[in-house]
């Protein structure tokens, strides 16, 4: 019966953290839909690294041309996940890649970002690291090689609206596309350089690369929150913590 009475009090405490955790779990740690006509520079350090380069907010999307770039000004401690929504429409030729644990140091002849884990979209298949796919995961740790840590095929379309999500442990890492509930690539590593985030497409004619001239993306937002799995943790961490200090005020 006492045994009963406790499992029972256990489960009334855990569904009271469960109502009271949103009041106390934090807040989202960036969320931008670029609604305000301007790239928020308090939000978001603006790159142009070649003469037909740029980034800029219209239509409710930040726009990303000719490896226009966006890196984060805060920076994020994993764990944390990322979510966001965007679409192809300038050049076939196009890729979209996201870029975390990074310091957002570029010192490489194309003006990637350095180091960090890279997120590769593209439009066509192959065009990623000379893999034979179109969606890939790697550490970029420039001046030395490229680790592909795993790539994979997924079918984009110009000027179709993709949705995605990042879920980064610290260990390891989970691409999502279009399904947010099961993700088309994970890989392991616990490589970090750093703590912001970088956001750009590939280059124009500037860098030498013609076919890749009028690249453009559209971001219709980009969301940054603590991963899931923390609030798990802290839920059953203070579910624990009630229950321990109701048995001591027996």
């Amino acid at each position: 019966m006492a045994a009963t009475m406790q499992r029972t009090s256990l489960f009334s405490l855990t569904a009271i953290f469960t109502m009271t955790l949103p009041a106390i779990a934090p807040a989202q740690l960036l969320h931008d839909d670029f609604s305000s006509g301007t790239i928020d520079a308090a939000v978001w350090q603006q790159r142009a690294p070649f003469y037909d380069s740029s980034v800029y907010a219209a239509d409710g999307y930040a726009n990303f041309v000719n490896r226009g770039q966006l890196v984060t000004i805060d920076t994020f401690d994993v764990p944390f996940e990322i979510s966001g929504r965007f679409s192809f429409v300038g050049s076939t030729y196009d890729n979209l890649r996201i870029v975390t644990r990074t310091d957002a140091i570029s010192t490489n002849p194309w003006f990637e970002v350095d180091r960090g884990i890279q997120f590769t979209l593209s439009l066509r298949n192959g065009d990623w690291n000379d893999q034979p796919g179109n969606i890939g995961i790697a550490v970029g740790q420039y001046p030395n090689a490229t680790t592909v840590l795993g790539y994979t095929t997924f079918s984009l379309i110009p000027n179709v609206f993709y949705d995605f999500r990042i879920v980064d442990s610290g260990s390891s890492v989970s691409l999502f596309i279009t399904d947010l509930d099961n993700p088309i690539l994970t890989a392991s590593s616990t490589s970090s350089f750093g703590s912001q985030i970088a956001i750009y497409n590939r280059e124009g004619t500037g860098g030498g690369s013609s076919i890749s001239a009028g690249s453009a993306v559209r971001l219709d937002y980009v969301t940054v929150v603590p991963e899931p799995s923390t609030y798990a943790l802290l839920l059953l961490s203070g579910a624990a913590s009630l229950y321990a200090l109701k048995r001591r005020k027996r």
